[in-house]
Order: C-alpha cells, then sequence, then structure tokens
C-alpha cells in the first residue's frame, strides 16, 4: 500500500493524538506520594520545670495547652512585659519556680498538678500585680506600676 503525503501526515497527527491522549489527562505514569503529616509530641516530664520559649510559642501554636502546663502572659498596660520575673506559688504561699519573661511577656511552668492552685506573682520593684491560676491555660496577669 502506497502512501501519499498527506496520508502520512494524517497518520502522524492521529499517532500523536492517541500518545497525548493516553497521557494528557494528568497521569504521566508517575505515582505521587503523599507527604506524611509529622506531628509534635510533647513527653510529660516527670517532675515539674520551666518551660523554655521555643517549647511556649510550640504550644502556643498548637492552640491547646497540655493538661500539666501553664503559660502566663504579663502586661503592662497596652505592653508586653519583658524581662520581668514572675514568680509561681504554691497554695501555701511557698515559691515553686521564678522565670523571666522573654521579649513577648511570656513564663512557662510544665510538670504541674491540674488540680492544684498556684499564684502567679510578679516580682519587680516597679510593678506589681498576680493572678490565681490552674494549669492547662495560658493565663493573663496584669501588672501596674508600683
Amino acid at each position: 500500500m502506497i502512501f501519499n503525503p498527506l496520508s502520512k501526515m494524517l497518520a502522524s497527527i492521529i499517532l500523536m493524538t492517541s500518545v497525548e491522549s493516553a497521557l494528557g489527562h494528568g497521569d504521566d505514569g508517575v505515582k505521587e506520594h503523599k507527604k506524611e503529616e509529622k506531628v509534635a509530641v510533647r513527653i510529660a516530664p516527670s517532675k515539674s520545670s520551666i518551660l523554655d520559649s521555643l517549647s511556649i510559642e510550640q504550644i502556643l501554636k498548637s492552640k491547646q495547652v497540655p493538661d500539666d502546663v501553664l503559660i502566663v502572659t504579663c502586661s503592662l498596660s497596652t505592653a508586653p512585659c519583658r524581662g520581668i520575673s514572675i514568680g509561681l506559688f504554691d497554695s501555701n504561699g511557698s515559691q515553686i519556680f521564678s522565670s523571666n519573661t522573654g521579649l513577648n511577656g511570656f513564663v512557662g511552668f510544665q510538670g504541674l498538678n491540674k488540680d492544684d492552685s498556684y499564684t502567679a506573682r510578679i516580682k519587680s520593684e516597679k510593678y506589681i500585680g498576680e493572678v490565681i491560676v490552674r494549669s492547662g491555660v495560658n493565663q493573663s496577669l496584669v501588672g501596674d506600676r508600683k
């Protein structure tokens, strides 16, 4: 059978269209693997301790404060407490921890008992303020000038 130039061109177009339609529906023959979501798991500490600023930021991003964690957000009027010492006291008034707020005004404590109440108190010569708290929350503490 003899093909004229027009028949050869038509056969080429049909062949190319067949190949494109076989691969043209988004399937290039390569299977795409779904990326696994990374879930950060926090292991509860065996004893109470102060949280570092990175751990506090991760907890705040997750928007769920674990039951044994207390985050205190300290502010003075409209500005966050910066470099202010915050003491955490038990129900007997004994100081358990003391930590300084960073630039964002946060301090955090972990390994606390959810059923106990604590007092978070500003320890400063210039400012006063305290709030009674329980763990499992991000608690606001507003300070005033002495």
